[in-house]
């Protein structure tokens, strides 16, 4: 039997981690036990043994990790005994850089296989990462193609799969929103996606709310919709509710399970940076990304991050594609004029749309590349045992 510990942390980890599992089903006929910790989709493909909270490693920003922090080393501690007690064939860690690689550190001496998907982003900041994971792990695999070189020079074996979401991606039905919300053919439709973490959703959904607001009072026929996880979704009414207490038309709020339906029928977006940006992207979406952070977050991120943007698609074709408003200039106005720009400048909105277009081609590759890497990778290590 194939014993593997599988670790994700957040939703976009849930997904390629349903699809690294998939891939080892796919090349290994004898018997596989999966546990570890993941969502959702990982538990369908067949993750048998949740050993810590999926949502307690959801954690991003220096200073917001603090209050968590007891929580997460008493999770790291739990699960590095736990792994040595068992002593897998293969631990695979995916993305969640601060919690994994505290994890694996304590666990560098064991000689189980052990995989890192999803690279740090040593390119924009804290580049001695690097090296230090390169004596934690046996291969990394990396969502970008510039990415290997900051690794391989340290002695870490590194393989660029392209993006899981280009995979996944699919067209939905352009109908959804006529069907389910009764919405015209012709309505312009703006999309709000305020992030995929409570925090975000706190610190981004009264920024957006009012914006929205103030968009409604110029564009009265434009249609509006919230997209969020679904734990999400009444948390995102109260604030609806509470931020426009006098209408009687309240945004609608669907479920981010829909979203390849949603994009297929919406004319442009404002988003939270993230993963979402990219899959906008994708779906040809014209869009206005912006993020906020504890001051003190932002303040010493100022400081050590090399990179000039935050949204991957304007750091994947290296210019502005999707304006971006971080921090302090993340204001109601600066986000209403940029999405007003947008809905009145047609130029403007196909310019974009043209630019978008080529992040696909940036990232495109062969979609069998993770069902052949990963197995090849793993039969490696048996057969050298």
């Amino acid at each position: 039997m194939l014993k593997v510990i599988i670790i994700a942390g957040e939703h976009s980890g849930d997904i390629l981690g349903s699809k690294i599992m998939a891939s080892i089903k796919n090349f290994y006929d004898n018997e596989i036990f999966f546990e570890g910790v993941g969502g959702p989709l990982m538990k369908n493909e067949g993750l048998s043994n949740n050993l810590v909270p999926f949502q307690d490693l959801s954690v991003m920003g220096l200073f917001e990790i603090i209050p968590k922090l007891p929580k997460l080393l008493f999770h790291i501690n739990y699960l590095r005994k736990y792994i040595i007690s068992i002593n897998p064939d293969i631990l695979i860690t995916i993305d969640s850089p601060d919690f994994n690689f505290r994890l694996v550190s304590k666990l560098k001496k064991y000689k189980f296989l052990k995989i890192h998907f999803v690279a740090p982003s040593v390119w924009a900041w804290r580049p001695g990462r690097a090296k230090k994971i390169s004596d934690y792990y046996n291969h990394l695999f990396t969502l970008l193609p510039f990415e290997p070189k900051f690794f391989l020079k340290h002695g870490l074996p590194s393989t660029y799969i392209g993006n899981p979401i280009i995979d996944s991606f699919k067209e939905g039905n352009k109908n959804f929103l006529i069907e389910k919300l009764n919405f015209e053919r012709e309505d312009k439709i703006l999309l709000v996606l305020p992030g995929s973490r409570l925090s975000e959703l706190r610190r981004m959904l009264p920024i957006y709310i009012k914006t929205t607001i103030k968009i409604i009072e110029k564009y009265d026929k434009l249609k509006i919709i919230y997209m969020v996880p679904d734990e999400y979704i009444l948390i995102t009414h109260k604030y609806l509710k509470d931020y426009m207490p006098l209408s009687k038309n309240l945004p609608n709020v669907l479920s981010v399970k829909n979203k390849y339906d949603i994009f297929s029928c919406v004319h442009l977006a404002l988003a939270t940076s993230g993963t979402i940006s990219l899959e906008l992207a994708i779906a040809r979406i014209p869009s206005v990304i912006s993020y906020k952070m504890s001051f003190f977050t932002y303040i010493i991120l100022k400081l050590m991050v090399n990179s000039k943007w935050i949204s991957l698609p304007n750091i994947i074709l290296n210019k502005i594609v999707y304006p971006e408003f971080i921090q302090n200039k993340c204001t109601v106005q600066n986000l209403y004029e940029a999405i007003n720009d947008l809905l009145c400048n047609n130029h403007k909105y196909l310019d974009q749309v043209k630019k978008i277009e080529k992040v696909k081609n940036e990232l495109s590759i062969d979609i069998d590349l993770l069902n052949k890497e990963v197995p090849s990778i793993i039969i490696n290590h048996i057969k050298s045992k």
